[in-house]
C-alpha cells in the first residue's frame, strides 16, 4: 500500500497535495480508523470534503459533529453547516456543548458557528492518508541530509 500512495502523490495535483499538507497540520493523524478535520471556517470543510470525494469518497459516508458555545441555538447551527457543506441533517451527531459562551469570546477571529468536525471512519483510507503524510514527511526529512 506504501508503494501505491507514493506513486499516486507523486501525480497529485496541487489541490490534493495541499489538502493533505493540511490535514498533516491540522487533520486527526493517531490511526483511530477515522479521517477528521475541524475547523471554523465553512470554506476549509468544504475544501477537506471535496479532496475526499476527489479520492473516491462519497459525501453520505460522512459524519459530522459540531462544537458550539452553551449560549448557541444548536437546531439553527445544524442547519447552518448542512446548507454550508450541502449535507443531510442525518449526517450530524450530538454536538459538543462548551460550557463557555459565545458573548464571552475576546477574540472574533472566528465565524460565528461553532466547530465543524468532519469524520470518515475507514480504516484503509485512514491508513492511506497516514502513509501519504510520512511519504512527504520522509521527503522533507531526506533534503536535510
Amino acid at each position: 500500500m506504501f508503494f501505491s500512495i507514493v506513486v499516486e502523490i507523486e501525480n497529485f495535483g496541487s489541490l490534493e497535495c495541499n489538502i493533505l499538507l493540511h490535514h498533516w497540520g491540522e487533520g486527526t493523524k493517531i490511526g483511530r480508523g477515522e479521517v477528521c478535520l475541524a475547523n471554523t471556517d465553512p470554506a476549509m470543510v468544504r475544501c477537506f470534503i471535496q479532496w475526499l470525494k476527489i479520492l473516491g469518497v462519497s459525501k453520505d459516508k460522512l459524519r459530522i459533529q459540531l462544537s458550539l458555545y452553551k449560549d448557541m441555538d444548536i437546531s439553527q447551527e445544524i442547519r447552518y453547516w448542512s446548507k454550508e457543506l450541502d449535507v443531510s441533517m442525518h449526517q450530524f451527531r450530538n454536538p459538543y456543548i462548551k460550557e463557555s459562551s459565545l458573548i464571552d469570546i475576546t477574540y472574533r477571529n472566528g465565524f460565528g458557528h461553532g466547530t465543524c468536525n468532519v469524520r470518515l471512519g475507514n480504516q484503509v483510507f485512514t491508513d492511506y492518508v497516514l502513509m501519504g503524510i510520512r511519504y512527504i514527511r520522509d521527503q522533507y526529512n531526506l533534503t536535510r541530509l
